[in-house]
């Protein structure tokens, strides 16, 4: 019975760690990445595309990236389109984020068509605790058998070496009184 009781007192211990963990780092201090987020464009003037993130660890300097953009697939020549789903990774303070997400002109279920992959390379800043800032600088459209990031895009959406295209993200705040 006490063999027992210790090991749940042990795997209460393990999961709580894990879950502790999902918004401080090993100092303690905030994960500067974890949570939801919400934004677009920078200049609040501007309705254009909005957005909205979600940022889970996956391990030391590792976040899992899930995306939705609030337009019609069919700007994007599709019928139908997948949510965005990527990595981002810290590399000496510098944070590098690759998603991907998938189209197809064919509306029937399934598709009788493969499915075009878009897959975009960006760059995170943080601002402040409840601030960032992303910045795209390539996104391509690739075939389906080719491999995103390795093999050239059937088409660049986005080509290296052009204007990037930046927004603004907020955290939602859990540190507020609900009214």
């Amino acid at each position: 019975m006490k063999r027992i009781f210790l090991i749940l007192v042990v795997l209460a211990i393990a999961v709580t760690g894990v879950f502790a963990s999902g918004t401080r780092s090993k100092s303690g201090e905030a994960d500067p990445l974890c949570g939801t987020w919400y934004g677009g464009d920078p200049n609040p003037d501007i309705i254009g595309y909005k957005y909205h993130y979600s940022f889970i660890p996956a391990g030391p300097d590792r976040w899992y990236i899930m995306a939705q953009g609030i337009y019609n697939p069919d700007s994007l020549g599709a019928a139908v389109m997948s949510n965005w789903t990527g990595e981002v990774v810290r590399t000496g303070g510098v944070y590098e984020m690759r998603i991907m997400a998938m189209t197809t002109t064919d509306p029937v279920d399934p598709p009788d068509e493969f499915p075009i992959i878009m897959a975009a390379r960006g760059w995170i800043t943080v601002n402040s605790e409840n601030e960032i800032v992303t910045s795209y600088d390539q996104w391509g459209a690739y075939r389906w058998g080719t491999t995103p990031f390795v093999d050239e895009p059937a088409t660049w959406m986005l080509p290296p070496n052009s204007d990037v295209i930046t927004e603004v993200l907020h955290r939602i705040r859990m540190d507020v009184d609900l009214p």
